[in-house]
């Protein structure tokens, strides 16, 4: 069964190729593609929700210790317009902040040690590490942690056309270079979009970017795919995972 964002994203697809197939190869550049990745921002933010209960966009409060002025890092928001602007604006800095800064102490310290303990070669810890005892104020702390993360992580499948967009820019240089036929260059760009469908667009689109302008070097998926978890920030996934264990 197709999901709705899968055939949102099918239908994105659709329509380039068919706009495609209608126009000549323009032989436009990668530097004049990335016009439209000027911001390096997604172009929509999915909205704060606005429903009640345990929402924690309703009830944002000030996290302790924060210090900003760090690179890459900002404050934790004071209020829900605040979230909103931190999101569209900056989601590579909330994600980073989420996982390191805005966190409370014990959870901070468990995380370090869990991430630099010993481990087997599948990457298991050889010694458990107990998770830290949460006061209620650090729960609701790591509950909005996560929420924000949450946020600035969604998948760049729920913005299909943004999400077209990107790849086609990524790989206009590529294709140049490559001169593959209309019909190769429509599967590869299909390839690349459901590779990259569970990133967050802005880092799609900053690994495009990139490579629009000749930044970085690369010729295949597997380097684009290395170029977008760069760009998402070290170690953001393995972070979120780790504090999602602390929810369960």
């Amino acid at each position: 069964m197709i999901t709705q964002d899968g055939q949102r994203l099918q239908n994105a697809l659709t329509s380039f190729l068919a706009t495609a197939r209608q126009s000549p190869q323009s032989g436009q550049s990668g530097q004049a593609a990335s016009a439209s990745l000027s911001s390096g921002q997604p172009n929509s933010l999915t909205s704060l929700s606005d429903t009640g209960g345990a929402n924690p966009g309703n009830a944002l409060v000030s996290l302790t210790g924060t210090e900003p002025g760090r690179t890459g890092l900002v404050p934790f928001p004071n209020t829900k317009p605040d979230a909103a602007r931190l999101l569209a604006e900056q989601p590579d800095k909330v994600a980073l902040s989420a996982t390191t800064m805005w966190l409370p102490l014990p959870i901070a310290h468990w995380m370090s040690c869990s991430q630099t303990a010993p481990k087997d070669m599948q990457g298991r810890l050889l010694r458990p590490i107990p998770a830290p005892t949460l006061s209620e104020t650090e729960k609701t702390q790591l509950t909005q942690c996560l929420w924000m993360l949450g946020k600035a992580l969604t998948p760049a499948s729920t913005q299909p056309e943004d999400l077209v967009e990107a790849i086609r820019i990524a790989m206009a240089e590529l294709r140049y270079r490559s001169k593959s036929s209309e019909e190769q260059h429509a599967l590869d760009i299909k390839i690349w979009v459901n590779a990259c469908r569970d990133f967050p667009l802005w880092a799609i689109q900053k690994a495009a970017d990139w490579w629009s302008k000749g930044a970085r070097d690369g010729d295949d998926l597997g380097h684009f795919l290395s170029d977008v978890r760069l760009a998402l920030g070290t170690d953001v996934l393995a972070r979120k995972r780790l504090l999602e264990q602390l929810t369960k």
